[in-house]
């Protein structure tokens, strides 16, 4: 069992590394089409890769764990994610029309376009404060990785972190850095 659950986690991740490696060569055209997704991507689709962004950690260990301790009560956790979807509904078409006004790409770009803000302190601290929280973010993906890989596959916490961190920082750098063919 143990070497069927390996083939299927290790082609789970070779097609996530394909995807990253596939995007990069299609978006390719500075950072602007890199960030926005060349302006094609609706706002549901925004909503479910946002929404899969912040719970992943906890949809791919925690839920499973949770389900598994608890039974059918950790279904509401789920259910209850759909929820915050509708944000995406009532604020994305707004603020995708203010930042394309004031021609910012990223949060602490509409931030400091929108509120004026010449001095550059309010992009600087969004940056720092962005930088902190996606710094522990990170980090409980790679210990969601250890205790996945220690509770599925019967390895070591380590590896689960040194390998889900390899695999994180691959798909991150394909996507985001692969030079156009």
């Amino acid at each position: 069992m143990t070497t069927g659950i390996i083939s299927i986690l290790v082609l789970y991740l070779l097609m996530m590394l394909g995807i990253g490696i596939w995007s990069a060569k299609k978006s390719n055209k500075g950072s602007s089409d890199y960030f926005l997704g060349g302006k094609q991507i609706g706002p549901w689709v925004i909503s479910m890769s946002e929404k899969a962004s912040e719970s992943s950690g906890f949809m791919t260990a925690g839920l499973p764990g949770e389900a598994y301790s608890t039974g059918m009560s950790a279904a509401w956790n789920a259910v209850s994610s759909v929820f915050s979807i509708f944000n995406w509904v009532f604020f994305a078409k707004p603020l995708r029309r203010i930042s394309e006004i004031l021609k910012s790409i990223t949060i602490p770009d509409y931030l400091s376009a929108r509120y004026q803000d010449h001095s550059n302190i309010m992009r600087t601290v969004s940056i720092v404060m962005m930088t902190v929280f996606q710094t522990v973010y990170i980090c409980a993906q790679f210990v969601a990785f250890g205790v996945l890989f220690e509770v599925v596959l019967n390895t070591g916490f380590a590896t689960g972190v040194i390998v889900g961190g390899i695999i994180t920082i691959l798909y991150t750098v394909a996507g985001g850095f692969l030079p156009s063919p």
